[in-house]
């Protein structure tokens, strides 16, 4: 394990200067990518993209064609957006976006990035080793839609090499679950790998079974995770853990359950790094007894208190070292380290008072009924109303089961109601297995508004719903020709899809008792015909809470339709 920590080194410097035949990264079936590979990539694409000032597209799931895109930036002079997603309907939003200055992989078509299968490739770059290309990259768009960030290549470098120097030869291997689209997955995906000199994984896997398999011949390593990965470990997917060195968390607050239920699983207690897309890295933790929660400002960043209660930063990792008032609310302790209160736009006006998301959200966390919590405003029949997302505890589990979730929430209301005002107790509700996040893994207010707006599976079905104890229910409903699933099914001929069965299965399980299967895997799975419209339907669900597994069943008239265990 070799590091270099001197200020000159940069990242085009690196990707331009390494030797042809130096492995910068491994692909998820083990091959390697030079970086002469890397070079020859972006020196043959470069001639096509010159001549313009307009900016470049970026979106490719590759590591290694990340980097090619770095260098045709260097070499055209052009700006390159990251874009966190590619799909047709977002990038149809997109200004600007057109086939002809996007890179990687685009429904819609782009110019691809192609890594010659010749591992002896390489073009030399070096009269362009200086270039200090500009990103731009998107905000999570967690309290509003995303924004355009730019973000020289110099402070991405400073803070890649402030992590390079505290991890100094600690790892051989950096590997993760987080998108190199966003400044986190950027810095440790690319960045500190490229400037320690560690080997990277090219992908992203989400299955915690592929990441561990890829530490077994390269450890010590450095997972690179979220909140929503490391809230959502499966323990049949976790043998051996040797292999990790340390986990990295971003994206928001890791609850205290989670991180120590990752540590129990994979031998380490994750650290936490707090930050946004226009700071940069802030500061970190770690969440054992002694250290309360408290964040510590990383080197080269200076905290403090505004008049508002909200948190300043003036940083190596911004630009010009601007400050910039984030909007989170803190209290600074003497030492410089601070404890996070919850976001400071987290304030509304619901019946004429001001009430704190935040407060709601940490005063339901509080029962023990409740393992997690979001609490945002929805609007119905033109009212606003205060509305929470929960996942419910062990406990509260059991009560949603037995109680169903009108009565379920009718108890929480009652239980909260000494702790807050009338005007804070929530009026909608929705109960779930995990709170949905972006790709960013933090809470998205939009995301969190569709589960309100939208329709509801068993409201679309209108079934009538027997439960039965630990988690067994038989739904009776009629398929209604007008069920979404229909349409383009066949048009003549219309029949119910199998996928939208085991949809339908899994989503109304969790709308009953907020489970879902452990994995994806879909064992045992049976059709045996079809379903028409206007059949009359029994599903049958039943949920192994020790084994994270949904058994379901659809018949009808006594015929067995189809039938599968997820998970």
């Amino acid at each position: 394990m070799t590091a270099d920590h001197t200020s000159e080194t940069t990242l085009i410097g690196q990707l331009c200067d390494a030797d042809a035949d130096r492995t910068l990264f491994i692909t998820a079936s083990g091959s390697a990518i030079t970086a002469g590979q890397i070079r020859e990539a972006a020196a043959r694409l470069a001639p096509s993209l010159e001549g313009s000032a307009d900016p470049l597209f970026v979106f490719t799931a590759s590591a290694a064609r990340m980097c090619s895109a770095l260098l045709i930036a260097a070499q055209t002079g052009r700006k390159l957006i990251l874009l966190p997603q590619a799909g047709a309907s977002f990038c149809a939003e997109v200004a600007g976006l057109t086939p002809e200055n996007s890179l990687g992989e685009f429904q819609s078509g782009s110019h691809q990035i192609e890594l010659s299968s010749d591992i002896a490739a390489d073009a030399d770059l070096s009269g362009i080793r200086h270039a200090a290309p500009v990103l731009v990259i998107y905000t999570s768009g967690s309290s509003g839609n995303p924004k355009l960030i730019e973000k020289p290549i110099s402070v991405l470098e400073a803070e890649s090499r402030y992590w390079s120097k505290r991890f100094d030869s600690q790892f051989n291997w950096v590997c993760g679950s987080v998108s190199h689209q966003h400044i986190y997955g950027f810095l440790f995906r690319i960045g500190f790998p490229l400037l320690s000199g560690v080997i990277a994984a090219d992908a992203a896997p989400l299955a915690w079974r592929a990441l561990l398999e890829s530490t077994r011949s390269r450890q010590p390593a450095l997972i690179v995770s979220s909140p929503a990965h490391l809230t959502r470990i499966a323990a049949e997917e976790i043998d051996d853990v040797s292999g990790i060195g340390a986990i990295l968390s971003s994206g928001g607050n890791l609850p205290t359950e989670a991180a120590h239920g990752a540590q129990a699983l994979l031998g380490q207690l994750p650290i936490e790094i707090f930050g946004s897309t226009e700071t940069g890295g802030v500061a970190w933790r770690q969440q054992t007894p002694e250290g309360n929660g408290i964040w510590t400002p990383l080197s080269g960043v200076q905290a403090r208190c505004s008049e508002s209660g909200t948190l300043q930063i003036v940083s190596d990792y911004i630009p010009d070292q601007a400050m910039i008032e984030m909007g989170d609310q803190v209290e600074i302790e003497p030492d410089g380290r601070f404890r996070h209160k919850g976001r400071a736009d987290q304030i509304a006006k619901i019946e004429g008072k001001r009430v704190s998301l935040s407060r709601v959200s940490s005063k339901l966390t509080e029962s023990p009924l409740v393992k997690e919590a979001a609490v945002i405003v929805t609007e119905t029949q033109g009212r606003e109303r205060l509305s929470a997302v929960l996942v419910p505890s062990d406990a509260g589990r059991a009560q949603l089961v037995s109680l169903g979730a009108f009565r379920f929430s009718r108890h929480l209301v009652k239980a909260l109601s000494g702790m807050l005002e009338p005007a804070e107790l929530p009026k909608r509700w929705r109960f779930l297995s995990d709170i949905p996040r972006n790709a960013q893994s933090k809470l998205s207010a939009r995301m969190l508004a569709d589960l309100f707006e939208g329709p509801r599976m068993l409201d679309i079905l209108n079934a009538e719903i027997d439960q039965k104890e630990n988690m067994e229910a038989d739904l009776r409903f009629d398929a209604d020709p007008a069920f979404p699933w229909f349409e383009g099914h066949f048009r003549d001929h219309p029949v119910l899809p199998g996928l939208s069965q085991v949809h339908m299965a899994v989503t109304a399980a969790e709308e009953l008792w907020a489970v879902r299967p452990g994995t994806h895997s879909i064992n045992r799975l049976k059709f045996n015909r079809v379903i028409q419209p206007n059949e009359s339907i029994l599903m049958k669900l039943k949920f192994n809470d020790t084994k994270k597994q949904l058994s379901f069943s659809f018949s009808t008239n006594g015929t067995a339709v189809a039938s599968g265990t997820i998970g």
